[in-house]
């Protein structure tokens, strides 16, 4: 059965901090079958470890296309850890981090699918 997303969804990402390491997010546009076709949108999302625990994580532009791509993504990030991380910085914007247990999330940032967005978490 097809999933049928919202434009305005917001991706949570969960990320579990240590070594460098990267993903590629897939997605198409749940109905027809495009994506044998080649029609389809991969966003590579990259974590580069920092000093003192910290790190950077790094989502590319995205590459291709489908019918329905929105043109901006909100993502919202579940940091899985003990680390005592206490901001998240968007450029010179600093985001809200809210601790709950070993989890910790983050308020939502966007971005443009084509432009890279560059988070910093210390």
């Amino acid at each position: 059965m097809p999933l049928r997303l919202k434009k305005d969804l917001t991706i949570q990402l969960h990320i579990f901090p240590g070594k460098d390491g990267k993903i590629n997010f897939y997605e198409d546009d749940g109905i027809s079958d495009d994506y044998l076709h080649g029609i389809f949108g991969i966003t590579e999302i990259e974590m580069i470890p920092g000093e003192n625990k910290a790190f950077k994580l790094v989502i590319h532009p995205v590459e291709g296309s489908f019918k329905g791509m929105p043109e901006v993504r909100q993502w919202q990030l579940v940091i899985h850890s003990n680390n005592s991380y206490r901001e998240l910085t968007k450029e010179d914007i600093i985001i809200e981090l809210v601790r709950d247990g070993k989890l910790i999330t983050s308020g939502v940032c966007s971005g443009k699918i084509d432009e890279k967005l560059l988070l910093e978490i210390k």
